[in-house]
């Protein structure tokens, strides 16, 4: 019986991905990656769609520039079935974020540029995503527009290093939250008593420290979050000030020590000991007024984002606050937690299979939360 090898190249921020597998087909020819497992390439084993989730560039990125508002709805895959170099079949197939009745709208604001992402439905429920410390609005917009597809209008937001935008991640107001919170309640097809907040690794920072501070907020998703106020960013060191001010005034904030800046790491275990959540740069979980959803994982390699999240749980179970927190444990992905089946080069390949898992279930969870 031959074997198989199917080529996966795609196109995506300008750069080609690709990823392959070695498949043994039947008597007859025929592979079912359903019931067939790879046997070598990018990933072995079973898993459909394991040559999505293992797509890695074909060359390193180029340098951070300033984001496009507009990232494509979604990209096109070239399948190609080979067979001792020969191709036997070749197929493109379009994977999309969005669906073809989706309203895309870029939103202009002195504070932050964004793209509402709109189903097309009267009075939508309405959601707010925030991206990390990468800047820019990219990938808030693959979470606005997924979430969109499933019947939310979402926002996503850049807040720094965008165009006209601040470059660096400090001393950024939390009032962008608000005003844009108070841009969707305007909205005549927006559903203004269902606006919840979405935040990833520093846009979960973010959103936590907004939160406590905003009424009105229906809903907050914390993906990778921190339990206190960090220092700022520059470039890649500290910014000697706060992440985040609000009315003007710095929010107090926890300074990075110099072996975390020497480990690339800009915060550690210490920083979110028990006892530091009575610090004045903690987040005070309990005063945000909504139902909590959190994911995190017990080997985040960029923060200890399992003990922030155990942190703020605990702040709101012991003040009895009267909405619910739930807590989702994850024990393989790391940090970078994304939509389903999306590429993530980042970790060991051996993990794979269960980091596609967990992504899987957070992302289920979040739409049923």
């Amino acid at each position: 019986t031959p074997y198989y090898c199917i080529n996966v190249p795609v196109q995506q921020s300008g750069l080609p991905w690709r990823a392959q597998a070695q498949y043994l087909s039947d008597n007859e020819g025929t592979i079912d990656m359903r019931t067939d497992p790879s046997l070598s390439g990018s990933f072995t084993g079973l898993h459909p769609m394991g040559l999505l989730y293992c797509l890695s560039p074909v060359q390193n990125a180029a340098p951070r520039t300033p984001q496009s508002p507009l990232p494509a709805r979604g990209f096109t895959l070239h399948l190609r079935a080979m067979h001792e170099g020969a191709v036997l079949c070749d197929k493109e197939i379009r994977r999309n974020y969005l669906t073809e009745q989706s309203h895309i709208i870029p939103v202009q604001d002195q504070n932050y540029r964004g793209v509402l992402y709109h189903p097309g439905s009267i009075k939508a429920p309405a959601i707010l995503v925030l991206s990390g410390s990468e800047g820019g609005s990219d990938k808030a917009q693959n979470i606005a527009q997924m979430l969109c597809s499933h019947g939310f209008a979402a926002l996503a937001i850049a807040y720094f290093h965008a165009e006209g935008l601040a470059e660096n991640l400090d001393g950024r107001a939390l009032e962008i939250v608000e005003r844009a919170l108070e841009y969707l309640s305007r909205r005549d097809d927006i559903d203004a008593g269902h606006i919840g907040l979405y935040g990833r690794s520093k846009g979960a920072e973010m959103a936590l420290a907004a939160a406590q501070r905003i009424p009105g907020i229906a809903a907050v998703v914390a993906n990778s979050p921190s339990a206190q106020v960090l220092e700022g960013i520059k470039g890649r060191m500290p910014s000697r000030g706060s992440s985040w001010t609000w009315r003007g005034k710095e929010l107090a904030y926890r300074k990075f020590g110099i072996r975390d800046l020497l480990k690339r790491n800009p915060s550690s275990d210490s920083l979110h000991h028990p006892a530091s959540t009575a610090l004045s740069c903690a987040i005070e979980s309990e005063n945000i007024k909504a139902p909590l959803l959190m994911f995190a994982s017990t080997h985040d390699e960029i923060w200890p984002a399992f003990a922030s999240m155990r942190a703020l749980s605990e702040r709101r179970v012991a003040n009895d606050i009267g909405y619910p927190t739930i807590a989702v444990p994850c024990t393989s992905v790391g940090h970078m937690l994304t939509i389903p089946w999306m590429p993530n080069p980042r970790y060991p390949s051996a993990l794979w299979h269960t980091n596609a898992q967990e992504c899987a279930r957070a992302w289920k969870t979040t739409l049923e939360f």
